[in-house]
């Protein structure tokens, strides 16, 4: 899994997500929690980041669209 930190981190408005990044080069989704922590989920389509940036809620979309269904590791 690359996790390029280069990767363009877009703000949203959320209660738990503070930003979302995406590399369509390595199919690896960057998510930015309010706490500070950054995790990278590899294998991520690009519909599924592209789908989490025109939902109306980020945080709920992400429970249950993305967190424990792709693979993950804290970056930061």
């Amino acid at each position: 899994m690359a996790y390029g930190a280069d990767v363009d981190m877009v703000p949203v408005h959320s209660r738990h997500l503070a930003a979302v990044g995406y590399d369509e080069s390595t199919c690896v989704l960057h998510i930015e929690f309010r706490d500070g922590h950054i995790y990278a989920y590899s294998e991520v389509p690009a519909k599924v980041h592209e789908t989490l940036m025109s939902v109306k809620s980020h945080g709920a979309h992400f429970s249950h669209f993305i967190h424990d269904r792709y693979p993950a590791v804290r970056i930061a």
